[in-house]
């Protein structure tokens, strides 16, 4: 059975790696968190990891492969997110696939004049409320970037517009660690307190982690703070094939994949049954003339939503999305096969 949006289909699942595919990158991936090491930008993050049995050189992280058996156990196997009024929207786990929007595109179409613009504030709110209404949308995210506020905190403005003019759950993004803390903090006033926010959460950050093998000081940040309160996270490295990963599928992925690992035990450190998202999308390969990447690759997006599989934790994936410059006949097939195989690959949390 797939379930989206609360309706259960019946349908056969499709698998873009086998067993001994999934057994192989998982296992490259220890391979390099033991023998290459993750640069761990934020000393804090490097101490609890150290606490927990890696090997620390420098910036340098090493991690053993008894600490990523540990945090796989004890990972939840689901997200649950609820909507304003307390009742559970999104059990994101197994089989169920949701969908929302995305977040912080620079430009917009305008559909009143039909030209492209920079983004205001307006336009923040009137995405959230067409997100809102429309009931094939289980949770909104910010869909652009505000030109026209302060843009040292144009997250907060953001988070306040969705706050305001949604009750679904949100996903929210934050360029910096400020910007995390306060967006839980508009949700615990929202809720009426941290207990009630920690208990039904209706808000989890998208953490834009550098690459697989380098953690930067923010996203540990992040990690750290919504693990200390127990609150949902989605920890999101993204490689660029060619660029700072092998071009290679298989070989984009494990390196992908150490450092998605290595927020999961990171988190679980601090506080073990903290909710963690995965990516159900990976970053390659890039064409290394023009340094343009494939945005949307309906295949290769299964090759990390099967390792989420693999391991049995929450994927956030990736729909809807074209790599065409209009409207037009490419941009419609690339949603719509974009949609269904994060569908068929048994994606949870799909956006943009």
């Amino acid at each position: 059975m797939i379930q989206s949006s609360g309706v259960s289909r019946t349908s056969a699942h499709y698998a873009r790696l086998g067993k001994q595919e999934r057994q192989g990158i998982h296992q490259a991936s220890l391979e390099i968190l033991q023998r290459v090491g993750i640069e761990v930008h934020d000393q804090k993050a490097r101490d609890i990891l150290a606490g927990g049995g890696a090997h620390i050189d420098g910036i340098k992280v090493f991690i053993p492969e008894h600490m990523v058996a540990k945090a796989l156990v004890v990972a939840p196997k689901r997200i649950t997110l609820y909507d304003r009024t307390g009742r559970v929207a999104m059990r994101a786990g197994g089989y169920n696939t949701y969908y929302g929007g995305g977040s912080d595109c620079l430009n917009i179409l305008d559909h009143r004049t039909g030209k492209r613009r920079r983004a205001k504030l307006q336009d923040v709110v009137e995405a959230t409320i067409l997100m809102d209404a429309l009931p094939e949308f289980d949770f909104v995210m910010s869909a652009v970037l505000p030109e026209d506020v302060d843009q040292n905190i144009y997250d907060r403005y953001q988070m306040e517009v969705m706050l305001n003019h949604t009750a679904k759950p949100i996903v929210f993004v934050s360029p910096d660690f400020d910007g995390c803390v306060s967006a839980v903090e508009m949700c615990e006033a929202v809720a009426g307190g941290v207990e009630n926010f920690r208990r039904r959460p209706f808000a989890t950050c998208y953490i834009n982690v550098t690459s697989g093998l380098i953690a930067n000081a923010e996203a540990l940040q992040k990690c750290i703070y919504l693990a200390e309160k127990g609150l949902p996270l989605l920890w999101i490295p993204l490689n660029a094939g060619g660029v700072n990963s092998p071009t290679t599928t298989a070989g984009c992925m494990a390196s992908m994949n150490a450092g998605t690992l290595l927020g999961i035990v990171l988190a679980q450190l601090v506080n073990e049954g903290t909710p963690v998202g995965v990516p159900g999308w990976n970053g390659g390969p890039y064409n290394l003339k023009t340094m343009v990447g494939n945005y949307v690759l309906a295949d290769e997006q299964g090759v990390p939503t099967e390792i989420g599989r693999h391991y049995a934790i929450p994927v956030f994936g990736l729909g809807g999305c074209t790599d065409s410059k209009v409207l037009d006949q490419q941009s419609g097939a690339e949603m719509m096969f974009s949609l269904m195989t994060s569908l068929l690959h048994g994606a949870n949390i799909v956006h943009d």
